[in-house]
């Protein structure tokens, strides 16, 4: 300060000393405020005066349980290929059964509002003190507002400006959970983009393979849809033979009409309830498989008890038979669904169960007869204990081997082929102990190779566990409240 106050520098003081004054000046001078009905300027506000924010809204409920994930999928499907029509009555059923509102930001309402193409509501300026500027959007607006963005960009129809909008927010906000509204958003803007990013995965050849839209990841695909025709088709085909055989007299015959008609009803019938459940898209992957599996190896197990020479069912009258057939493939039926419940089986770990069933129990069956004097053969006691080895080995192995549908139909074949060929190539002895052994021996074997060869690369194995959604899983949650906390478990 001294040598600014020298005589040399006398001009750099006196400017000094007026810039200081001036500011001080400035300083005392109240903010100027405008005058009544002029408009803010631009970078104020866009209105035309400033409006009072609007009332908070609840924080977005992203935690969804997982039948609501799975009614946001469908709808992301829906939107995808343009049902815009069918996702908004999906989204306004969850929204009415979870007690929100149309105009929220959970997950739901925000895709509503994109299916039913209504635009975001416009937000006036905040309003600030006399003389100060309007404070900043805190955390919550902030979302809020990149919601509504993205949800105005999709309406009108502008995807690749979506895309980047939301690509955008997201790098700014990580660690959002999967079902959070913006990523959500983001499935939306690439699937309508024709990316679907979220859901390819490439296969063994680099190629990447896009799953149909008209099916959510979780659900039953299209080839375990067959599995649930076939099923209605021969659990009402054997509904309606089990009704017909009531119709017989004491010597056992079946009234002619009865014993066609029932069936043919009773299959269509089946159909008919198969469409019915598939046309509701929710049925979960492996259902369809495991109910399936418990149905026949109900049925072969109630066989082998009725082939055994002192069994309760050798000497019953056909209709008892029937029915303890039918009991068993129901029973079977319900264990399967309910274990498929309790463990939330894939689609290829019940039909590799239903196929190590039904060949332990041929496998047994054969080698009880190898082993055999060439009298009697002690019934099917062979054909029950090789049915429980067989699921049983199969269902401890299944979460280790991980097989899939298509891997089970190649271990079918092979142990066709190599059940068929161990009997025609000892089919010139005399000896049917040999041929018998010889074709449980080839049987096994073939079942074993066609299952390594019939093995998925990993990019069709990562494929079809992408496609299958997502495994259940116990997330631990901790949540703070006023004097403590909540700890939860969710699936």
């Amino acid at each position: 300060m001294a040598s600014l106050m020298s005589p040399r520098n006398a001009p750099c003081a006196v400017i000094f000393a007026a810039l200081t004054a001036a500011g001080a000046e400035a300083g005392a001078q109240p903010w100027p405020t405008p005058p009544a009905g002029a408009s803010l300027p631009p970078w104020t506000s866009g209105a035309a005066a400033p409006t009072p924010p609007p009332a908070p809204s609840p924080p977005p409920r992203v935690g969804l349980a997982r039948d609501d994930r799975d009614l946001v999928d469908r709808a992301v499907s829906d939107l995808a290929v343009g049902h815009r029509t069918a996702a908004a009555t999906r989204l306004a059923d969850l929204i009415a059964r979870r007690g929100g509102g149309l105009h929220g930001y959970d997950t739901a309402a925000v895709l509503w509002r994109v299916a039913a193409g209504e635009m975001p509501v416009a937000r006036g300026a905040r309003a600030g003190a006399a003389g100060e500027l309007p404070a900043p959007p805190d955390e919550r607006e902030a979302l809020e507002r990149s919601v509504d963005g993205a949800v105005e960009l999709l309406v009108r129809g502008d995807v690749r400006a979506a895309n980047a909008w939301l690509d955008a927010a997201l790098t700014v906000r990580g660690g959002l959970e999967e079902y959070h509204p913006l990523r959500v958003l983001l499935r939306v803007a690439r699937a309508l983009r024709g990316a679907a990013s979220s859901t390819a995965a490439p296969s063994s050849e680099g190629v990447r393979v896009e799953p149909s839209l008209d099916r959510s990841r979780g659900v039953i695909d299209a080839g375990e849809s067959v599995v649930l025709y076939q099923l209605g088709a021969v659990y009402g085909l054997a509904l309606g033979a089990w009704g017909a055989s009531a119709t017989a007299d004491e010597a056992g015959v079946m009234s002619p009409l009865a014993s066609v008609a029932l069936p043919v009803v009773g299959a269509g019938a089946g159909v008919v309830v198969a469409a019915l459940i598939d046309a509701r898209r929710d049925l979960r992957r492996g259902r369809a498989y495991a109910a399936n599996a418990g149905f026949y190896l109900g049925l072969v197990g109630a066989l082998g008890v009725a082939l055994l020479p002192d069994g309760p069912l050798r000497d019953a009258q056909r209709f008892e038979q029937a029915s303890a057939l039918m009991l068993a493939g129901t029973a079977g039926l319900g264990a399967g669904i309910a274990f498929a419940h309790a463990t939330d089986a894939m689609p290829g770990s019940a039909s590799f169960v239903l196929s190590g069933g039904v060949w332990g129990a041929l496998i047994g069956l054969t080698l009880e007869r190898a082993l055999s004097d060439g009298g009697d053969t002690r019934g099917a006691a062979g054909l029950l204990v090789g049915e429980a080895i067989g699921a049983g080995a199969t269902m401890l192995t299944a979460r280790w081997l991980r097989p899939t549908p298509s891997q089970t139909r190649w271990l079918d074949l092979g142990a066709l082929l190599g059940a068929v060929s161990g009997a025609l190539l000892l089919s010139q002895t005399d000896n049917a102990q040999t041929v018998a052994l010889a074709s449980a021996i080839g049987c096994l074997g073939g079942a074993t190779l066609g299952f390594v060869l019939g093995a998925p690369s990993d990019g069709e194995r990562e494929l079809a566990r992408r496609l299958s959604l997502r495994e259940l899983r116990l997330t631990p949650s901790f949540t703070p409240v006023a004097g403590g906390g909540v700890f939860g478990l969710a699936l």
